[in-house]
């Protein structure tokens, strides 16, 4: 049993780990200087520990060795791609160097859970603080919301760009959009829809066990739907159809007709909830009349069409041959800042940047990650199946593929950690039975 005090560190580690933010009143270099110091040295003390994970894999040894090999091959494209083209741009390495710090947190994070919570629960430890650290992050943003004094503060310190800073204090549509790593959109709500996902497998784990499904699960699920809300339109439908598809899963598998239907319940009931909560609250109330346009539109229209998706519909075409092919070699405009050429949409950034060889090589790996995870149990392919479904629902309208590679990766090494504990553990239960069994022959 894990003491209060390590337990605490676990918490408050994997809540910074997940979802990172840094004051403004000391140099963000000093500050990723001592965080990867830090992570850094941890892993040279500890790094027979870790190796461990990576020793682990066995025999999924193959889909894991390829998975590195088009992740670092991916990593390497968008260094050198840059220079061949002389466009020097290098936003798209830095991107990816961002997303591989996350990877080495997480790694430690797991190492942590290994030593103070166990090697035989590592998956399921992993996702219940990934599933805390998102809730929280919610409940934070809830109260920010209610109390602007203690968001006017927090936003005062951490590190924000003016832009930002604007739009959650001006824009009733992205007032909701904070939290304490920041201004919170569109991968926030991408990470708060990995969450709903782990929310739902504890419950789908529940089921299948045919025990009382865990009141924290659905209250978590509630909240982390709450943030979608919050934070991006596209979220709230992902996550809305990750719940129907588990539904559905729930029906299919388990004939459980009418637990299916509460999980709609449950979603009409968070809706009029909200309905009734906005009426007592003008900012609410903004920010709801922005949550509910898509609805109204289909009612009125018939269209789920709004602003903001017939923009992103504008971005879709097909680049010429050589770009294709080969791309540009520009992320980025460097004079504004905006993406290359204004695009937003997923599957075109790594085709513009260095064409489709660069945008195979990214999707392999967590896609093969998340393939290499529902092979090792049962219980893991709806699981595999709801990440890679959400990488491409949210690919349509922008680029996730790279910060879903920490997560799926995590996933990986501590689903297969979890699966030779419980070999290891069987083989010594063995081994006992026919000790105790030997004894008694001796004795009889």
């Amino acid at each position: 049993m894990i003491d209060k005090k390590k337990k605490l560190i676990l918490i408050l580690v994997s809540h910074f780990f997940i979802y990172r933010f840094y004051f403004d009143f000391v140099s963000t270099a000093l500050q990723q200087l001592v965080i990867f110091g830090m992570l850094g040295l941890y892993i040279i003390v500890n790094f027979k520990s870790i190796w461990e994970f990576f020793h682990n894999v066995g025999r999924y040894k193959t889909i894991f060795m390829m998975s590195n090999l088009f992740y670092i091959s991916a990593i390497l494209f968008s260094f050198f791609t840059p220079i061949l083209y002389k466009t020097y741009d290098f936003t798209y390495f830095s991107v990816h160097v961002r997303y591989a710090s996350f990877l080495v947190s997480y790694v430690v994070l797991l190492d942590l859970i290994k030593r103070w919570m166990g090697r035989s629960e590592l998956k399921d430890n992993f996702l219940r603080l990934f599933v805390l650290s998102s809730r929280n992050y919610v409940l934070v943003s809830v109260l920010m919301l209610t109390v602007p004094q203690i968001k006017d503060f927090w936003a005062s310190v951490i590190l924000i760009n003016d832009r930002s800073l604007d739009l959650i204090t001006n824009n009733s549509a992205y007032i909701a959009r904070f939290g304490w790593a920041g201004y919170s959109g569109f991968a926030v709500t991408f990470m708060i829809t990995i969450a709903v996902i782990f929310s739902m497998t504890f419950i789908l784990k529940d089921i299948s066990k045919l025990q009382p499904i865990r009141k924290s699960d659905l209250f978590n699920t509630v909240i982390l739907l709450m943030g979608n809300a919050f934070y991006g339109r596209s979220g709230l439908l992902t996550s809305v159809a990750v719940i129907g598809l588990s539904a559905l899963y729930i029906v299919i598998r388990y004939r459980k007709i009418q637990m299916a239907l509460s999980f709609a319940g449950l979603l009409v009931l968070l809706f009029f909830v909200l309905t009734f909560l906005q009426a007592y609250n003008e900012t609410l109330a903004d920010w709801y009349s922005w949550v509910v346009t898509p609805i109204q539109n289909l009612v009125t229209t018939g269209s789920f069409n709004v602003g903001s998706t017939n923009h992103l519909w504008s971005m879709y075409f097909i680049p010429e041959p050589r770009t294709l092919l080969l791309g540009d070699g520009f992320y980025t405009n460097l004079q504004t800042g905006t993406y290359y050429m204004r695009i937003d949409v997923g599957y075109l950034r790594p085709i513009l940047f260095g064409g489709l060889p660069m945008l195979i090589q990214s999707y392999l790996v967590p896609v093969l990650m998340a393939l290499g995870v529902g092979s090792m149990q049962k219980e893991n392919r709806f699981l595999a199946f709801l990440l890679i479904f959400i990488l491409f629902v949210f690919e349509v309208k922008g680029e996730v593929v790279i910060p879903l590679i920490p997560t799926v990766y995590t996933l990986f090494l501590s689903a297969s950690s979890s699966k030779v504990d419980k070999r290891t553990r069987v083989k010594q239960s063995s081994r006992m039975l026919y000790y105790r069994d030997d004894v008694n022959l001796n004795n009889a």
